[in-house]
């Protein structure tokens, strides 16, 4: 119901001046109750079209300055106070999910670049297996040694998978909703790491400390947070 009037003040805002936080806002924002399929069709186009004016523009001119929006009231977290949330987007069936979520992806991502970080010891594992690519592909030139590359590949490595959410806890409902699905994911396909943003205090749900899998828990409204789990022992 306060869809539209957001729709229009933000717009007001924009108009008013101009910020790229605002216009993100604008953009990122979808309605969570629409009164028809028609309404719901009407504010999905709207959404794509603007993410779309939003991606012609150069990357460098999307970036936020996170300092500069930082000073805005209600910023304590730049990223969730420029950026709509993802999801409602799963109510939208009709839509084209893949296209609306990369998007999306493509926006923060240039808005927030710090946000693209890599462990080293990820970005140092790639390579390496880059590396034992490249060798494979030259020594399997020869038919004589494509046979033996065959049978040498290594067995299939686990599909890495984080979890986070400030959602993880004995007193959310969120792990009451998905937690049973994150429970039965076969630990022999994926390697999982749950990420827990303790911004209240309370305790992380056990089915994120489970000895299969390795977790991180970040305690308080902290800035840096990226370096903090970064740096962060697992368990």
């Amino acid at each position: 119901m306060e869809y539209p009037e957001a729709q229009r003040f933000i717009a007001m805002s924009v108009d008013a001046k101009p910020h790229m936080c605002q216009a993100m806002q604008l953009a990122t924002m979808i309605d969570p109750f629409p009164t028809s399929v028609a309404a719901a069709d009407e504010s999905m186009a709207l959404h794509v079209s603007r993410m779309e004016d939003l991606l012609q523009l150069r990357p460098a001119a999307l970036a936020l300055a996170l300092t500069d929006v930082a000073t805005q009231p209600g910023a304590d977290d730049p990223y969730i106070h420029c950026i709509g949330t993802l999801f409602y987007h799963s109510f939208y069936y009709r839509g084209d999910a893949a296209a609306t979520l990369h998007k999306h992806f493509l926006v923060a991502s240039r808005a927030f670049p710090e946000l693209l970080h890599v462990r080293p010891d990820l970005l140092d594992f790639d390579q390496r297996e880059a590396a034992e690519r490249q060798r494979a592909k030259r020594a399997a030139h020869s038919k004589q040694q494509k046979a033996a590359f065959v049978t040498a590949l290594p067995a299939c490595r686990k599909l890495r998978l984080g979890i986070a959410s400030g959602f993880l806890s004995t007193v959310s409902s969120v792990t009451a909703d998905f937690g049973n699905m994150l429970q039965r994911l076969p630990r022999a396909v994926f390697d999982v790491t749950f990420v827990y943003f303790s911004e209240s205090g309370a305790a992380p749900d056990p089915l994120m400390l489970g000895s299969e899998d390795r977790h991180i828990i970040v305690n308080g409204k902290q800035p840096g947070w990226v370096e903090k789990v970064k740096c962060a022992d697992v368990g």
